[in-house]
């Protein structure tokens, strides 16, 4: 069996969803969509020039709301140019060293022209960490202690800014201290879904505190116009987590919690201190366990 600490990149990189900088933010979200990925990289003449996150879309939701059309938006002028790459010789230890220092999720491979061959993922890296170092550390040894949480009832607008000015990925949503749920970077994402292309009609969501839009008996809802401010005033956090989210215990094997990270398609997990008391302690993502690669493999 090959050691982890030989891989290279080209054993784990995986082939990168790729766009045109005339393309549309909106090409953007259905390509991440359609693909279940959370990153593209931008082309010209099978040369990379750039690449686009899931982060970048939730920041250019909220900047942008309904002064500009997505489908107008040219991803050319909101790509992140400062790419990093690494050839496809490149050690992985290395690769998640860089991810590290550099505070990315992602590295571009490409061959000795410059030609894209490829993107590795902190993904890729943790999937080789789950295989190689089985037994090595705990949960609790590098999940993150300090876990941003919102109450049910707060509103998208404040979960947004809280998201973007500490620039993560996702927030718990809790209740006496307990998760109840997780709002993810994609579950705000796929809102620009209830717009059509201008940004200002939506699907008007059922709540309490507002008027009852009737929903017909195939369950579809109404559409009417909203300016998307209203309904990041609106939307509460209840209306858009993932109820009842997947959580692991602290004592439980890091490499067991990044195969059900896998397993269920997700990026992080809440860490409770056991199931009987259900209390949040932490949270454990693909950047925690990236860590822990570096210390296991040095």
């Amino acid at each position: 069996m090959m050691r982890y600490v030989q891989l290279k990149a080209k054993d784990v990189y995986k082939k990168a969803t790729t766009l045109e900088p005339n393309n549309s933010l909106q090409d953007v979200r259905k390509a991440m969509l359609n693909f279940n990925i959370d990153r593209l990289v931008v082309t010209e003449e099978y040369k990379p020039i750039g690449i686009i996150t899931e982060k970048d879309i939730m920041r250019l939701i909220y900047e942008y709301a309904s002064s500009r059309p997505i489908d107008k938006i040219r991803l050319g002028d909101v790509m992140s140019t400062n790419l990093i790459t690494v050839c496809e010789e490149s050690n992985l230890s290395r690769c998640a060293r860089i991810m590290r220092d550099n505070d990315i999720s992602s590295l571009i491979v490409t061959d000795e022209k410059y030609i894209l061959r490829g993107i590795l993922t902190k993904i890729d890296v943790i999937s080789a960490y789950a295989k190689y170092f089985t037994g090595v550390y705990l949960v609790k040894d590098f999940m993150t202690k300090n876990v941003l949480t919102v109450a049910p009832d707060e509103t998208l607008h404040k979960i947004l800014l809280l998201m973007i000015d500490n620039n993560v990925s996702r927030v718990v949503v809790t209740k006496n201290h307990k998760p109840v749920g997780i709002i993810t970077e994609r579950d705000i994402m796929s809102l620009s879904g209830l717009a059509d292309p201008y940004f200002n009609r939506f699907v008007k969501l059922y709540h309490d505190r507002f008027v009852r839009y009737r929903i017909t008996k195939d369950f579809t809802l109404m559409q009417t116009q909203m300016d998307i401010s209203g309904i990041k005033s609106i939307l509460l956090a209840r209306d858009i987590m993932k109820p009842d989210p997947t959580v692991v215990t602290m004592d439980l094997d890091l490499a067991d919690a990044v195969q059900i990270m896998i397993r269920n398609g997700i990026r992080g997990l809440p860490v409770v201190d056991s199931i009987a008391n259900y209390n949040l302690v932490g949270i454990v993502t693909k950047t925690d366990v990236n860590r822990a690669m570096i210390c296991a493999s040095s």
